[in-house]
């Protein structure tokens, strides 16, 4: 008798992506690992996407770290990302 696998086993994510990677339509707040420097930030994205985003050249904490810091951005800069609370 032969049973096929189901899809989803193959197709398993297998590395566990920090709860604050799914967030999106969030106020987030970077903090330098390096210096004291801050900057918060919202978006309608993916948080994830967002971090993405600020690896690029044109984002300001890219150019932090190439000014500041004369170095190249963390690979694992969603580590200095959190998700504001939110004031009522």
């Amino acid at each position: 008798m032969f049973v096929s696998r189901k899809l989803n086993q193959d197709l398993q994510v297998r590395e566990a992506k920090p709860a604050i990677v799914s967030q999106q339509c969030v106020v987030y707040q970077f903090k330098c690992n390096l210096c004291d420097a801050g900057y918060v930030g919202y978006t309608c994205e993916h948080l994830h996407e967002r971090v993405d985003g600020h690896k690029r050249k044109a984002s300001s904490i890219y150019k932090h770290y190439k000014i500041e810091h004369n170095a190249l951005v963390p690979k694992n800069l969603i580590s200095q990302f959190r998700q504001m609370q939110e004031q009522v």
